[in-house]
């Protein structure tokens, strides 16, 4: 008796933890899928710099963005 209701339990736990990781990993790839507009500091042909609007997947490393006060949330 003792056995089975600890596999019983154990089978309830690693459901329960199975369900979080599932439903983490799909809100992680949600927001992995979020795209807004966004402003960015890049060079001109000059070597002046300026603000350019861009598509948010359009980021690259080292890019310089601006963060405004009023974020929305998706």
């Amino acid at each position: 008796m003792y056995a089975t209701t600890l596999g019983f339990m154990l089978l309830i736990s690693i459901y329960g933890e199975l369900s979080t990781m599932y439903s983490n990993l799909f809100m992680l790839s949600e927001m992995a899928r979020y795209e807004c507009q966004i402003k960015v500091r890049r060079n001109s042909g000059q070597g002046n710099t300026d603000f350019k609007e861009i598509n948010s997947t359009d980021l690259v490393p080292g890019d310089v963005f601006v963060i405004p006060l009023d974020i929305p949330l998706p």
